[in-house]
């Protein structure tokens, strides 16, 4: 991630699609787990660089999914709030004990020895692509009962397309 010059973050990056293509790389997983996930995506766009903000994602998520105990549920948002884009994660595992929050960002801290690979890189990566994009990424309760994960990306929001959920979902249902 550091070839992530100030350059690299003019490219406009639709976090709907970011999270379909997260959520496609992450569904098997979620499907072996009996994960519900769940999206509302409202069609907003940050300038940025694409790959470093899929990988974000894609590591918010999949630790949401792999932290959510066997037939959870997983909310994932997309949304703007005071003129900023902002991808939400809710789940309904464990959460973060508010004090260890702040270690969960450090490399290779596993703060509990709970089943699941990995080295502990997730959230060092995400704060760091957080960082190169100035946003702003924060650790609380979900109302599933687990973890929030919110990155507010202030200064960067390029547009806000309303997007017909109900006439997607039910294309998506078809017959």
């Amino acid at each position: 991630l550091e070839v992530l010059g100030s350059n690299a973050l003019g490219e406009s990056v639709g976090l709907t699609e970011i999270v379909d293509e997260a959520m496609a790389d992450l569904r098997y997983e979620a499907r072996q787990r009996h994960v519900k996930v769940v999206c509302h995506a409202d069609g907003s766009a940050i300038l940025g660089h694409r790959y470093a903000v899929l990988t974000l994602a894609r590591n918010i998520i999949g630790n949401a999914i792999r932290y959510a105990p066997v037939g959870g549920r997983v909310e994932i948002a997309t949304m703007v709030q005071r003129g900023s884009a902002v991808l939400r994660v809710d789940d309904s595992g464990p959460g973060i004990p508010e004090a260890e929050r702040t270690r969960a960002f450090d490399r290779f801290e596993r703060l509990s020895q709970r089943q699941g690979a990995g080295v502990g890189l997730g959230l060092s990566i995400v704060r760091t692509v957080a960082q190169r994009h100035d946003a702003l990424v924060t650790l609380g309760e979900s109302a599933l009962g687990g973890l929030r994960v919110e990155c507010e990306f202030t200064g960067r929001l390029v547009q806000r397309e309303e997007l017909d959920l109900a006439a997607l979902d039910a294309a998506d249902s078809g017959p």
